[in-house]
């Protein structure tokens, strides 16, 4: 059962100066629209409301319970192409041999079943049914948020080569943490891959469904205070691709 509460403060930097910003259509939400709020201190968009943490833990969606969601998944995942595109771009942009790589918000393990052959990899998923998909695959996963990774001490500081963070971040709930997560995980020089649906693509179309909608100029504000340098960033089919080094 999904319980909804007030969005009680920015997804991204935590706070609560708010303005409403927008209605926006979606077919998602029993009313038909959704209202959204954009953060007076960094300008992330999210909306007036959303569904309890405790509620969504177990799914990448903010409206489907796990099972509707495994299934919607399993039909919609990214194609081989996307994935070896995504690879690719990594490993042009590296300035070293990638050879351990997280996938943080793995969803069913698309990237990783893709890439275990050619280096070590895991990945993270707050879906219960995607975990135990890729456990029983014996594919390495952790149940959890990617900044809990951290905090728990499951993954060490500066110990990766690369991170991927593909579609997660609208469906998280602390952006800023998962992030800087991802970063602390980097050796110098290590490589974080974001991408995103482009919100000033969409925001006109019925998709709805996401805790937050950080745009462009939020990334570069994060990756500055982390230490990280933007070293690539293009929109690709209304979708947002941004990659950092970590310099510090």
């Amino acid at each position: 059962m999904i319980i909804i509460e007030k969005t009680p403060e920015c997804g991204v930097c935590g706070s609560n100066r708010m303005m409403s910003y927008r209605e926006y259509p979606t077919i998602l939400w029993h009313r038909g629209h959704l209202d959204l709020n954009i953060c007076k201190s960094c300008g992330n968009i999210y909306p007036d409301v959303r569904p309890t943490e405790t509620s969504s833990i177990i799914s990448n969606s903010i409206l489907f319970e796990a099972k509707t969601l495994y299934r919607e998944m399993m039909i919609t995942e990214h194609s081989d192409y996307y994935y070896r595109r995504v690879i690719d771009r990594l490993i042009f942009h590296s300035s070293s041999k990638i050879r351990e790589l997280w996938d943080a918000e793995c969803g069913t393990g698309g990237l990783l079943k893709r890439v275990k052959d050619k280096m070590t990899v895991f990945g993270t998923t707050k879906n219960i049914y995607a975990y135990q998909l890729l456990d029983d695959a014996d594919i390495e996963v952790y149940h959890g948020y990617p900044h809990n990774m951290m905090m728990d001490g499951i993954i060490e500081p500066n110990s990766l080569d690369a991170v991927t963070m593909i579609d997660s971040l609208g469906c998280s709930y602390n952006v800023s943490g998962d992030v800087q997560a991802g970063c602390e995980a980097l050796r110098v020089g290590g490589l974080i891959y974001i991408s995103l649906y482009d919100f000033n693509k969409v925001k006109n179309n019925p998709l709805g469904g996401y805790l937050n909608y950080p745009q462009y100029h939020v990334f570069k504000s994060l990756f500055t205070r982390l230490g990280i340098k933007e070293i690539y960033s293009e929109t690709i089919d209304k979708e947002l691709h941004i990659i950092g080094r970590k310099i510090q």
